[in-house]
């Protein structure tokens, strides 16, 4: 595990800046400049985005790094296919939008039904945030985990300057924010492309014809396609209905409780990364590697579950101001899914490093179906504290799911998880010896 573990702890330290203080502070420019209704925008902005990148992404950026890490496809032939699939995916992303708009439909992606200078610029990003996704997906198969921490790093360095800067000068308007995390993006592709060196390794690789490839590179990647449909629209399908049923302002005030809440996935989001890496080049102790992971996880999120319990308050005040005072008890009504849901990470990297996507997607189709009508029945009948309630109670469910599966699939019993569990201290203990040397 002294790989992993290196990798993990890497990833955790450079997520806890970036993510975290980075993170926060780009959360605190925008919240207090904006105010719940200018954030509500940003934040339709980018769940618009991310949305529209994931239904017409085709679950390649996973697919890629599954296939890279287990050596079955060479890195040219997956750079050259993701960009055709971003030529063909911007099209049909473009085209729908478009669409939206001429046939009065657009309120299903832009509440506010406003073709805007948001849209435009929306328009502008979607190619560049689709072959980024693609090539990051590459980029993390080849096991480069330190390096995408870095891209992350200075990406999200410069974004936060940049909102300080218009911040400090009380310029700072929605259209702006979004100009900036575009630029982000755009340094972030610059990054990814150059350690890649795309050209040379596309003229290093050998094709198959292009009706033949294409085909088959987006067959393989279908159910990796279905798996993050169903959970981006199981994780956001609240926010739609809360701007619909509720307003910005209360998008603003929910999105700043899940902000915070969330943050908690630091430590499976770190370490789920370089375990997919690690479970698919690697056949022996994948169940003991990952009861190990599962535990360390499962403790440290209820320790910074309880820290937010006790601090979450004075956090949202001192951070954000009196305006988002209200995301207080949406937050602690998250948290237990927050962490239920850091489990599912661990479980679903297992799941899929042992070729059992499929599982795993009739897990994430459950999980859904649960989060679609528990929201349209809170949300309406209780506000905040019901869409809060939802996404606990449906995060509940996924992780019993699948941690069921899980004892069932690898026939573990209480012994071999005692085993696991009492191997740790020596494991971190290792680990620290290595790190100081």
């Amino acid at each position: 595990m002294g790989k992993l573990a290196s990798e993990s702890v890497h990833t955790f330290l450079t997520s806890v800046f970036s993510k975290f203080v980075l993170g926060i502070l780009i959360d605190i420019f925008i919240s207090r400049s904006l105010g719940p209704d200018g954030k509500g925008q940003y934040i339709l902005f980018i769940n618009t985005l991310t949305g529209l990148g994931l239904f017409f992404g085709f679950g390649i950026q996973n697919s890629n790094a599954l296939k890279v890490a287990n050596q079955s496809v060479e890195i040219g032939k997956a750079i050259y296919y993701s960009l055709i699939v971003t030529f063909i995916a911007t099209f049909l992303t473009t085209f729908l939008i478009l669409l939206s708009f001429q046939f009065k439909f657009s309120y299903l992606l832009f509440p506010n039904r406003k073709f805007n200078i948001n849209t435009i610029l929306l328009l502008i990003t979607l190619p560049l945030f689709f072959l980024n996704n693609f090539l990051n997906g590459i980029l993390i198969g080849k096991g480069e985990i330190r390096f995408n921490n870095y891209i992350t790093l200075i990406s999200q360095g410069l974004l936060c300057f940049y909102l300080f800067l218009l911040f400090i000068l009380e310029k700072l308007s929605p259209s702006l924010a979004i100009s900036g995390f575009i630029g982000s993006n755009i340094i972030a592709f610059t990054l990814v492309s150059y350690n890649l060196n795309i050209l040379r390794e596309i003229k290093k690789s050998k094709f198959d014809t292009f009706p033949s490839g294409i085909p088959n590179f987006l067959k393989d990647a279908v159910p990796f396609y279905l798996i993050v449909i169903f959970f981006f629209l199981e994780m956001k399908i609240d926010t739609y209905i809360i701007i619909n049923f509720l307003g910005e302002r209360s998008l603003g005030i929910y999105s700043t409780a899940t902000r915070m809440g969330e943050t908690i996935w630091l430590i499976s989001d770190s370490i789920s990364s370089s375990l997919l890496v690690f479970l698919a080049s690697n056949i022996e102790n994948k169940t003991k590697v990952t009861i190990k992971v599962f535990s360390i996880v499962l403790i440290s999120s209820i320790t910074l579950a309880i820290m937010l319990i006790t601090f979450g308050r004075y956090f949202i005040d001192l951070l954000y101001s009196d305006k988002f005072n209200d995301s207080i008890q949406p937050l602690f009504y998250i948290l237990p899914g927050v962490v239920f849901f850091s489990l599912v990470r661990i479980i679903g990297t297992y799941l899929v490093s042992e070729n059992k996507v499929n599982i795993h997607l009739f897990f994430t189709f459950i999980s859904l179906i649960t989060s679609i009508i528990l929201n349209f029945y809170f949300i309406p009948q209780f506000g905040l504290i019901g869409a809060a309630t939802s996404y606990s109670i449906h995060c509940m469910i996924f992780a019993t799911i699948e941690i069921i599966f899980f004892v069932y699939h690898t026939k573990t019993n209480h012994t071999q998880i005692k085993e696991s569990i009492l191997e740790i201290p020596n494991d971190v203990k290792k680990f620290v010896i290595k790190f100081i040397n």
